[in-house]
């Protein structure tokens, strides 16, 4: 009898986990701009099948750079999230460049033996893994998530450059941004970096779950790089 109990209990927090994700399927596209002038899009997409996330972005070049250049990337992260509700990466890839010149990144993660095989150049390196450290895709749900949950971002691990790298961020407060797909009050966040040639900002809509409606990278020579939302489906 204790034991069809337990079993009973087990079978319900499974199907509570399978109909309440941690992190709901949703679909959103971007345009980028080089100063004032068109250079690609992308697609982000996360899609969910019981405890198994596959969280995708593809761009390529578009509108006038497309004349010049047939520029491509695709960058994937799969995970799952453990009963402490933190993403736990199996496997992660980035590829960008041209159709001759393409360069990759590859992260697996071992969570048996707490490390990562970080590839990059043909050259592997093995990164020694603390609690939830993620790839450098999955920390935007990461964010999503807690700021959805205490309005604060902690200092992430990152398995990044074949080490564990910190990635700091400040919100500066709030600020309203006009995209294709709506006018949005967001929370305006910086990306600290140790290298002080390139900044970011990110845009985070409460309204979309905190999903980044605008980034922009601002490097110190160069017309800084801005990517705005068009359209977004699955979330509120």
């Amino acid at each position: 009898m204790r034991i069809s109990v337990l079993l009973a209990g087990a079978f319900a927090v499974c199907t509570s986990a399978l109909a309440n994700p941690a992190f709901k399927p949703f679909e959103a596209e971007y345009v980028l701009h080089k100063g004032s002038v068109k250079t690609a899009t992308t697609k982000v997409t996360l899609s969910v099948s019981g405890n198994q996330y596959d969280y995708s972005r593809q761009g390529s070049t578009a509108g006038i750079a497309s004349m010049f250049s047939s520029y491509s990337l695709s960058e994937t992260s799969q995970f799952t999230v453990n009963s402490q509700g933190q993403i736990q990466g199996s496997k992660y890839s980035d590829t960008k460049g041209s159709k001759n010149s393409k360069r990759s990144t590859s992260i697996l993660f071992d969570w048996a033996k707490r490390i990562a095989i970080h590839t990059k150049k043909g050259q592997s390196h093995s990164v020694a893994l603390v609690d939830e450290a993620l790839d450098p895709f999955a920390v935007e749900l990461a964010m999503m998530r807690d700021l959805k949950k205490s309005h604060q971002l902690p200092v992430y691990s990152i398995v990044d450059g074949g080490k564990m790298t910190p990635y700091k961020f400040e919100i500066l407060g709030e600020e309203t941004v006009t995209t294709p797909a709506g006018t949005f009050t967001a929370l305006k966040i910086k990306r600290e970096r140790e290298n002080k040639k390139r900044t970011t900002y990110i845009w985070a809509a409460p309204k979309l779950g905190y999903l980044p409606v605008k980034a922009e990278h601002v490097e110190k020579e160069g017309s800084p790089v801005t990517s705005v939302l068009t359209s977004v489906r699955g979330l509120p």
